[in-house]
């Protein structure tokens, strides 16, 4: 936010950046991660590892993205 403030023109910049995320080519996945993994993230949702499980919000996921605990 703050580089969108300091640019000329804030609005085209920050539009710019938009624009880029929602032409990013998709399919681009780490092949390290499951599936529902990148979809969540690429939804917006911060999923992160935690020990052999995946934590989104309050519970934990297992790699297959069946609810095992919080």
């Amino acid at each position: 936010m703050a580089d969108a403030m300091a640019a000329r023109s804030p609005r085209p910049y920050l539009a710019a950046i938009i624009n880029r995320r929602k032409t990013a080519p998709t399919g681009a996945t780490d092949p390290t991660v499951p599936a529902w993994v990148s979809d969540a993230r690429g939804q917006g949702y911060p999923v992160e590892r935690e020990g052999q499980h995946w934590r989104m919000g309050a519970a934990l996921y297992d790699d297959e993205g069946e609810q095992v605990g919080n």
